[in-house]
């Protein structure tokens, strides 16, 4: 975290905390998160803010946001990452596609199979394409 509401006095914060968080993680996190942090800072407003990976960590290194949930690894930041969570990459197709019985399915099977991807800019994007062996993680695609 760049910076962090200040408490005041008798444990209320100076500020709302800004949270930013990416289309891809945010909405299945979240319902989870906010919950618990109002259960146990019941004083914090907090600000939600989406938008693609890249936006996020310039908002955060201008101190324009507290925080961001974000899909890892954000590959050459210096930001302070915590895991939440890790999900397995599955695979998909139809069931007449030659891989639909494979008992495994590995980046060689899947280097010239086409593929269905979100726009540019989104994590899950680039992590996709990692998975299926198609190019470097990154996180600005």
């Amino acid at each position: 975290m760049r910076c962090s509401p200040r408490r005041g006095p008798a444990g209320t914060f100076d500020r709302p905390a800004q949270l930013g968080r990416d289309s891809d993680t945010g909405p299945y996190f979240l319902p989870r998160l906010l919950p618990l942090v109002k259960s146990h800072y019941p004083q914090l407003q907090l600000v939600v803010h989406e938008d693609l990976t890249g936006h996020l960590l310039e908002r955060l290194r201008g101190y324009q946001i507290d925080a961001a949930l974000l899909a890892l690894p954000l590959d050459g930041e210096d930001f302070e990452e915590f895991p939440l969570f890790d999900e397995p990459f599955w695979f998909a197709c139809p069931p007449q596609h030659p891989l639909a019985r494979s008992k495994g399915v590995t980046e060689a099977d899947l280097i010239r199979e086409p593929m269905l991807l979100l726009a540019d800019g989104h994590c899950l994007r680039g992590q996709a394409l990692a998975a299926c062996g198609r190019g470097a993680s990154t996180r600005r695609e």
